[in-house]
């Protein structure tokens, strides 16, 4: 009996799904659907923030996405603490002041940019690993009120400023430099060929730092101005820190 041997060719159909797109339409509360022009961010696709936002949801797991902050988000202080999660090659530029309660986590390849004058404070914990990059620019802060956390091949361009009123620990060859400046109002812990600003000592007592020399003398959250009437201007504004700062001057130029 004769064998014949059939060769079949079964084709397969790939369909290639274009990621979402999703812009605020209207200042307002994160996650209602009305302030996005697509719909809240399901935490991949691109994301771009260009009203004021108010968070009532913990963002992500943020995952092969692109999230532009262009305008400032908040987590207002005495209700639920919100996080922010980045993970898979995602990333979220900031260039605004962006405040959270929770804790920050960002892993995976991802990427983190603070843009020059702007700032992310982070009421909660800061952690970092898996080859994650972090960007802050001259003049940007990031300010956390936990503990701070580098690992797993971490690399972080510092040209600005980072201060945490906790521990910093850097681990597994996890690298902190540029121009910039790093101060720890508790113990720094530098392990496993990691370096900070070139170095490798540990810190113990606090305060502790590392860099250029002092940061800045205060850390600005924001800062506005309006007409109080036909005669005089209000100007509102807040701090993270005040260090060694006496008072405020404010100058005026026709």
């Amino acid at each position: 009996m004769k064998k014949i041997a059939i060769s079949i060719l079964v084709l397969f159909s790939v369909g290639i799904i274009n990621a979402q797109t999703t812009s605020t339409v209207s200042p307002g509360n994160w996650n209602t659907p009305g302030n996005w022009s697509n719909g809240v961010p399901s935490g991949s696709g691109i994301v771009n923030v260009n009203d004021v936002m108010i968070l009532d949801v913990s963002l992500g797991p943020i995952s092969n996405a692109d999230y532009n902050f262009n305008a400032k988000v908040t987590d207002p202080n005495g209700g639920s603490a919100y996080s922010i999660t980045q993970s898979n090659n995602s990333n979220l530029d900031i260039s605004a002041s962006v405040r959270i309660e929770g804790s920050y986590i960002t892993a995976n390849t991802s990427i983190l940019t603070i843009r020059s004058g702007d700032t992310l404070y982070v009421g909660g914990n800061f952690t970092s690993g898996q080859n994650t990059f972090v960007e802050i620019e001259p003049g940007g802060v990031l300010y956390v009120v936990g503990n701070m956390e580098l690992n797993n091949n971490t690399t972080y361009a510092i040209n600005g400023n980072i201060y945490v009123e906790g521990n910093f620990t850097s681990r597994n060859s996890a690298s902190l430099a540029g121009s910039g400046n790093l101060e720890v109002e508790g113990e720094v812990d530098i392990r496993n060929a990691s370096s900070v600003f070139g170095s490798t000592g540990d810190c113990s007592p606090g305060p502790c730092e590392y860099g250029s020399g002092s940061g800045l003398p205060i850390q600005l959250l924001n800062f506005s101005a309006s007409n109080y009437d036909l005669d005089h201007l209000k100007i509102d504004w807040s701090t993270a820190t005040e260090i060694n700062n006496e008072y405020f001057r404010i100058d005026i130029s026709a």
